[in-house]
């Protein structure tokens, strides 16, 4: 029998299976496992022993006299057939196919990686399911990944309450574990990464919020919108794959099956990196002279929406063509994907007014000629204004910053009357 071949019970019309032949082959399987005190089982190893044990569970069950059929006899009540939408508990014979389903930590995480670049840069380009679920595989990468080398430093950092860890809770899967987030800051605290990771990353963070509305509600973008904003968390948790996880793991075995899988998501994320570089070539003459009033996208994150010189009205991302219909004051909120009834209600805040058109329309974006700093746009009137007061909440010129407050010319000059 060759050793992927699962032994079964017989079936209508076939001979019984044979104990002998049965406990031959486990025992069989059995001496290619090494001592228990030789090392740590490889996953072959553990298979092996699994399918040994179902072997001699299937001939205890061969063994066991049949029923003799010589006469009637007192049964039990009858018990009611199983629901069809009930899943049976799997027999000796089922577990002898546990690699079926064989994810280790490791190769889960490579898994979801892999699942997400592949859609990500299919040939022809993603459909809108290859999408969705490139996101949610994509972002469930980095959070298994990150807890995988928690895990090899110390597993009770995986628990969200590292003190309440318990051994055989954590073997079996059952417990919280913490998130990207928490996992990013306990890898920096105890000083596990040589990649630079940050837990508020803005572009992580993006992927999670994608994710989450995926996740429980829904979304609308588009194709270049996505694969814009996953590229840069891919090559930042490739680079993390590459310096701080894969060369800690010291099983053969696993370290083989990583090395074969990144090579097959190595080349699918080039592919995608190309066609990033590629799409942002194609619209570099629609940007150029125009960075001081270029802002980001809020889909795909990148520095390609033209703000006009004066009014804005109906804006695109040069780079995805996502559109923000509306203009003025409407449009401001349609832009940072909110609505002022909503926020103010929820205990928000409202935009800051406009020293020049007085409607509360100024939104604090960075800009491609100065992307670290903030400008404070009026989507009104277009005007670009310097800050806003702390006192009247108005954009406009400051005649005081850097100190506790930021005051406007009146304000500041009130503020000087009363001494």
């Amino acid at each position: 029998m060759d050793e992927t071949t699962e032994p079964s019970g017989g079936t209508e019309g076939a001979g019984a299976p044979d104990p002998a032949a049965l406990r031959a082959r486990a025992a069989e399987l059995d001496s290619r496992v090494p001592p228990a005190d030789a090392g740590p089982r490889t996953d072959d190893e553990r298979m092996w022993l699994e399918k040994a044990a179902a072997l001699r569970a299937e001939a205890d069950q061969a063994e066991r006299p049949s029923a003799s059929p010589s006469g009637p006899a007192e049964t039990p009540d009858p018990v009611p057939a199983t629901p069809p939408d009930v899943i049976p508990m799997p027999t000796a014979s089922v577990r002898v196919r546990v690699d079926d389903f064989h994810f280790p930590a490791l190769l889960n995480g490579l898994d979801f990686l892999s699942s997400a670049v592949k859609s990500l840069a299919r040939s022809g380009g993603p459909a809108s399911r290859d999408l969705k679920y490139a996101v949610l595989h994509l972002y469930t990468a980095v959070e298994v990944l990150l807890k995988v080398r928690l895990e090899m430093h110390d597993p009770t950092l995986v628990w969200v309450k590292p003190g309440q860890y318990d051994e055989a809770q954590h073997r079996a899967g059952a417990f919280r574990s913490c998130g990207a987030e928490y996992a990013i800051k306990r890898l920096n605290q105890h000083k596990l990464l040589k990649t630079a990771l940050d837990p508020k990353d803005k572009g992580l963070i993006a992927l999670e919020e994608l994710r989450n509305r995926l996740t429980h509600f829904g979304w609308t973008d588009t194709t270049d919108a996505v694969r814009a904003r996953t590229l840069p968390v891919l090559l930042q948790l490739m680079t993390f794959l590459r310096l701080d996880l894969l060369p800690q793991v010291t099983d053969t075995d696993g370290a083989w099956r990583a090395e074969r899988e990144m090579d097959k998501i190595n080349t699918q994320t080039q592919h995608l990196a190309e066609y990033v570089a590629h799409r942002t070539a194609e619209v570099a003459d629609q940007l150029s002279g125009h960075e001081a009033r270029t802002v980001p996208c809020r889909s795909c994150g990148q520095y390609a929406i033209v703000f006009p010189d004066g009014p804005a009205a109906d804006l695109m991302c040069r780079f995805c063509e996502k559109s923000y219909p509306g203009t003025g004051v409407e449009l401001a909120w349609e832009y940072i994907g909110g609505d002022s009834y909503t926020t103010i209600k929820d205990g928000g805040e409202d935009f800051a007014a406009c020293s020049a058109c007085h409607e509360h329309a100024v939104v604090p974006l960075s800009t491609a000629a100065s992307p670290d700093t903030l400008s404070y746009l009026c989507f009104d009137c277009g005007a670009v204004h310097e800050g806003v007061c702390d006192n009247c909440q108005t954009a406009g010129y400051l005649a005081l910053t850097g100190g506790a407050c930021d005051l406007c010319e009146d304000c500041y000059e009130i503020r000087l009357s009363r001494f």
